[in-house]
């Protein structure tokens, strides 16, 4: 194996092993809890032994040396530790991770095993239950958990099982939200080691960049959010398939296969959604093959059969809750977002007009709107304004400023950079359609499916909920890449600039409060007297319980008792606060 063919399969190696790694403690955890077992040091023991063993095994069959190997995982090894310290340091400040994402890890981390009972029941039963005091004539505490728990009991569970295992290991909370930036490390090697094959290094190297880090994770890396995270893994599911459906290499042959199985697995699992989006890509793949088996031999069984262990596993098992749990609970695979009882998410999150518009008006409206963050609760008689693309205004830098921006959530110039690569990928295939056929071929898969989504699901204006739409951009660049076209270079890096300038606005407004909410996180534990377990908080809502976390991860040595209350104590000095309506703990 020449030394060219050998970085690219490190590349490789290194997404295998991060993917794996991520998926082990998933499928460990989920297993375990089926059987009633709970999460302990030992699940991310073991899921770190499996990684290691798996990458090792598949280095081999690219034709690695013991010695290369193991550098490859080792390094591998060291993206995950590093990843780990720099999360740990950054606190989520956010609506969603503080209401019911680092709840349902905490109550993971600590016992909850959600096939055997609610998150409402663990709450309520165990030690860690936080149950509302009087104590020296403080105001007596509001009613709490009124929609406490619901999401925690009735989502999809893997990041959050992944987190626990995390937590477990570091028993710092923040460091579970690292998934969001390994799996960014792991789509760019992934992407790196195969256009690596076909185009030069710098090309490959821009390109996976451009893949990687999308306008969607950026705002969300410190954060549990899991949009970003989810169109990472939806990419790295194109990836597989691609390779199943067109690759003849045999030296690939179970590692594709092996992709598709992890990626899926885990994907179906982030957000209902995932099985939506997996379900639509796999189904187009597999009828392409079908179609055209005569011609192209691609083998149709061995998919056919990994796609069916898929399913079962990763709904069957890792997705047991929610997808079986919630039909024999509550009726509906999908609830809270369906069945008798839903919860409605989107009417007060939608901007008025939405809610009225049909699919895919919506969607339009907001690619082609200035950035704006507003919906129908917040400001109901307000509208979208359509602007010329690459136009950009003051106000819509300021509405960067946020991990969910609601209209035109892909960046202030998205809308012309979606346009031009719009442009590109049509005079593209007309120009490849005969020299490069793969390409052009897996491209209509690809395009064919999103369009289907994008007339389907009608929430798609919302950038988080189609999370992978700005890969259109790095993917034209690919397809300019096969023409003949003289001015293909400068295209390619003229959008190459103007793709990571959006990007990288939403992180010069988003890297300050970073930097300060790290400042924040320093433990502050001389503030709490040696002698003293009781800490009294109030929270800006009565929902938001993730900041019970971080002050119980501060005081690790302590068995701390918490007690609500509504106003500081008299007399008593502040242990730890916690930024704006998250709350703050006396």
């Amino acid at each position: 194996m020449n030394k060219h063919n050998q970085s690219n399969d490190m590349l490789l190696i290194i997404a295998i092993a991060i993917l794996s790694f991520i998926f082990f403690n998933v499928a460990i955890t989920s297993t375990l809890f089926l059987i009633g077992i709970k999460i302990t040091l030992f699940n991310i023991i073991f899921a770190t032994i499996a990684s290691f063993l798996l990458s090792y095994y598949f280095g081999q069959r690219l034709g690695f040396s013991c010695k290369k190997s193991l550098v490859t995982i080792a390094i591998a090894v060291i993206i995950i530790i590093i990843n780990f310290a720099i999360h740990t340091q950054i606190p989520d400040f956010t609506w969603d991770g503080n209401w019911y994402h680092k709840a349902a890890v905490g109550m993971m981390k600590d016992g909850w095993n959600p096939t055997r009972q609610t998150a409402r029941e663990f709450y309520n039963s165990s030690e860690i239950s936080i149950r509302p005091e009087n104590h020296n004539s403080t105001h007596i505490p509001r009613q709490l958990h009124l929609v406490k728990n619901v999401y925690e009991t009735y989502y999809p569970k893997a990041p959050w099982m992944f987190a626990a295992n995390v937590y477990k290991l570091t028993k710092k909370i923040e460091s579970g939200h690292a998934i969001n930036s390994l799996s960014s490390i792991m789509l760019f090697c992934l992407i790196c080691s195969f256009l690596l094959r076909t185009h030069k290094k710098i090309f490959a190297i821009l390109i996976s960049l451009l893949f990687a880090i999308s306008p969607i994770l950026i705002p969300q890396t410190f954060t549990f959010y899991n949009d970003g995270l989810q169109g990472t893994f939806v990419l790295a599911m194109m990836t597989s398939l691609a390779l199943i459906a067109f690759s003849k290499d045999q030296r690939y042959s179970i590692i594709k296969y092996s992709l598709f199985f992890m990626i899926a697995s885990f994907l179906i699992n982030i957000k209902f959604t995932g099985l939506v989006f997996t379900g639509f890509y796999a189904l187009t793949f597999f009828t392409y093959m079908l179609i055209t088996y005569k011609k192209t031999k691609q083998p149709v069984m061995p998919f056919f059969i990994t796609g069916v262990i898929t399913v079962f596993f990763a709904i069957g098992i890792v997705g047991f809750s929610p997808y079986i749990k919630n039909v024999f609970d509550v009726g509906h695979p999908f609830y809270p977002v369906a069945g008798r009882n839903k919860i409605d998410i989107m009417t007060q999150n939608s901007p008025t007009e939405f809610m009225q518009d049909p699919t895919p008006i919506p969607f339009l409206k907001s690619l082609f709107s200035k950035t704006e963050n507003f919906s129908s609760s917040s400001s109901p008689n307000k509208r979208t304004t359509l602007k010329i693309p690459f136009s950009v205004s003051p106000d819509e830098l300021e509405s960067l400023r946020g991990v969910d921006v609601r209209v035109a959530g892909n960046g202030v110039i998205f809308s012309g950079l979606f346009l031009v690569a719009l442009v590109i990928i049509v005079i593209s295939l007309r120009a490849i359609k005969k020299s490069h056929i793969t390409v052009f071929r897996c491209t209509i898969l690809i395009a064919i499916s999103t369009l289907l989504l994008i007339l389907i699901i009608k929430e798609t204006w919302w950038a988080r909920y189609i999370p992978f739409l700005y890969a259109i951009v790095p993917a034209s660049l690919i397809l300019i890449s096969y023409t003949n076209f003289k001015l293909s270079s400068a295209i390619t890096y003229a959008l190459f600039i103007l793709a990571m300038v959006n990007t990288s606005l939403f992180i010069i407004y988003n890297l300050p409060s970073t930097l300060q909410e790290a400042s924040l996180s320093n433990c502050k534990s001389d503030l709490l007297p040696h002698n003293q377990n009781i800490v009294y908080f109030n929270l800006g809502l009565d929902v938001f319980y993730g900041g019970i976390y971080n002050i119980t991860d501060c005081h690790s040595s302590k068995k701390l008792k918490l007690i609500q209350v509504e106003k500081q104590p008299t007399g008593s000095k502040a242990a730890h606060v916690v930024k704006g309506f998250i709350g703050a703990f006396y």
